[in-house]
């Protein structure tokens, strides 16, 4: 085989399927089948299949994992496919599905890069509300449109903050923060900590905060020793208004906690 075709290959597979072994692997066998004295000639191609490597991993998420789109929302109000949760996977694990429940608003797909940080330890990803208003009457007055970025902590796949506006354009930089692309402060999502089901039962109002959801908190601030008594709470006490499905899930998790 020619080396143009064997370049031809290695190509190919880098744009397929971008995997470690397999690039190197290719690369090897170039080299073996012309000679090792010929490399140094051909460093312009390897150099040019190691961009388009790493340019496929910014575009695709690949560095870090993917994100998963489950659900699609059949919606008439909305002539962008839509989805109700979303998951993230990577050669290492995959991460509960996530949903918007308290917001009722559908996540979208987009082709943006840097939906990771550098880091891998938080994500971002959009979420469109769009639809018709209507008045007491039920009569249409107008529409409606509006997006959110949507903030998550891997790989617990908790939900840190939601946001619109111009705070969804920007990026993450090396410490984790998010740079607005208007100026403004950055944003330090991990100050805060996280949700927990303490913050729930001082005031358990999702509408405010969307983020003290518990199917969230859930992810956030897994059942344990330290918090099992405030997830008793949530429990026992109906007036919190946690469906009884949500409920038993929380009794099999104390359950399993004391059989350790």
């Amino acid at each position: 085989m020619r080396k143009d075709d064997l370049y031809k290959v290695a190509l190919l597979c880098c744009q397929v399927k971008v995997v470690k072994r397999y690039y190197f692997l290719l690369l090897f066998f170039v080299a073996g089948s012309e000679g090792f004295g010929e490399w140094s000639s051909s460093l312009n191609r390897y150099e040019g299949v190691l961009l388009l490597t790493e340019d496929f991993k910014k575009k695709t998420g690949d560095t870090c994992g993917k994100i998963d789109f489950f659900g699609e929302d059949i919606n008439d109000r909305q002539t962008e496919k839509t989805y109700t949760k979303v998951r993230f996977s990577s050669d290492k694990s995959v991460t509960d599905y996530i949903e918007l429940g308290p917001m009722a608003i559908p996540f979208v797909k987009d082709d943006l890069s840097g939906h990771f940080s550098p880091s891998c330890n938080l994500a971002w990803v959009g979420a469109l509300d769009k639809g018709e208003v209507t008045d007491d009457t039920g009569e249409v007055v107008g529409n409606h449109e509006r997006y959110y970025c949507v903030f998550i902590a891997l790989p617990q796949a908790c939900v840190l903050a939601i946001h619109t506006g111009m705070m969804c354009s920007g990026k993450f930089d090396r410490s984790d923060q998010w740079v607005r692309d208007d100026g403004y402060p950055s944003l330090d999502l991990l100050s805060k900590g996280f949700p927990n089901i303490k913050k729930y039962i001082r005031g358990p109002d999702s509408q405010v905060d969307p983020t003290l959801d518990v199917n969230n908190i859930l992810r956030c601030d897994p059942v344990s020793r330290d918090n099992v008594g405030d997830y008793l709470k949530v429990v026992n006490d109906e007036r919190l208004g946690v469906s009884e499905n949500l409920r038993d899930e929380i009794r099999v998790e104390v359950g399993t906690l004391n059989i350790k």
